[in-house]
């Protein structure tokens, strides 16, 4: 990968999770207020506003050097970079051992720049099409981004006071990432300013389902309060993309009744995703991270 988040990270982030197990395991857990005690079983809901600080970014060619450098969204094309970020997760336990769970994140983005700082060629992965934005440039972004996860639990150990829990499933992200404006088309080394499409997308990609694998748990102070945190991390070459994601979250958890749950926590999330084409390569990743309040309502 050609971004931050490559083969070493990986390994960085595996060591991480086994170290988070050993904790877990020793009884210093975290959770998330969707996981439900073992003696809980059917449905529950959880809605949560998250306030996004993201970092995001393409791998794009200088055209003046003919090399490859990373373009910053927010820096470079202004996106903005903090921002509510809404989530849902649905879950469901069949009994005190074995559950599923659905969640949903979204956050769309755009902004314009009326003179980009930073010169740069990209190619549209479906057509090949590589176009050409000059310093000075009039440019709108958008980017787009939708993930959804589907997994399976399955409780590792609980007692009055621990609850552990291994997470494994299959997420699906729709990327979308569109340059309009004061764009040159190229062909045969020669570029002219083009009306670009507002159809027409540097990237719109809807990945194969991808795995993910974690631990999640929580710490019992009392009948009212916990602790809880989730890691979940995967990394896959699968046809034409490869993927990487990362998934941490940390909170505190008040039982409001015993249907309601309120969390107070803080999120980190990055994924890294590579897709190589017949036509073009493109290598884009996303990241967020910050608070986030969660209400958990169990059926």
């Amino acid at each position: 990968m050609k971004t931050a988040f490559g083969a070493i990270k990986g390994r960085i982030a595996i060591g991480a999770l086994l170290r988070l197990g050993a904790l877990l395991l020793s009884m210093v857990s975290f959770g998330t207020a969707q996981l439900a005690h073992a003696e809980q079983r059917g449905f529950s809901v959880t809605l949560s506003g998250f306030y996004s600080n993201s970092d995001s970014g393409i791998v794009v060619q200088n055209p003046n050097l003919g090399t490859d450098f990373t373009l910053d969204f927010e820096n470079d094309l202004t996106l903005v970079e903090k921002e509510l970020l809404p989530t849902l997760e649905l879950a469901y336990w069949f009994n005190q051992d074995h559950g599923v769970y659905l969640d949903w994140k979204r956050l769309d983005r755009e902004a314009r720049n009326r003179a980009i700082s930073k010169p740069y060629e990209y190619t549209e992965v479906n057509s090949g099409q590589t176009y050409l934005v000059q310093a000075g440039a009039d440019i709108s972004t958008i980017f787009n981004v939708d993930i959804l996860r589907l997994g399976y639990r399955y409780n590792l150990y609980s007692d009055e006071e621990v609850d552990l829990t291994l997470l494994a499933g299959l997420h699906l992200m729709w990327l979308k990432l569109q340059f309009v404006g004061e764009i040159g088309a190229c062909l045969d080394e020669e570029c002219r300013v083009v009306d670009i499409n507002p159809k027409s997308n540097a990237l719109t990609e809807v990945t194969a389902p991808l795995p993910d694998l974690g631990l999640q748990g929580r710490y019992r102070f009392n009948d009212r309060w916990s602790l809880s945190g989730w890691v979940q991390y995967f990394y896959v070459s699968l046809g034409d993309t490869k993927g990487q994601l990362f998934d941490f979250s940390a909170g505190v958890n008040y039982r409001l009744s015993d249907s309601l749950d309120l969390e107070l926590g803080y999120k980190y999330y990055k994924i890294d995703v590579e897709v190589e084409k017949d036509l073009a390569d493109f290598d884009i990743y996303y990241g967020f991270k910050g608070p986030a309040l969660s209400l958990t309502y169990k059926f």
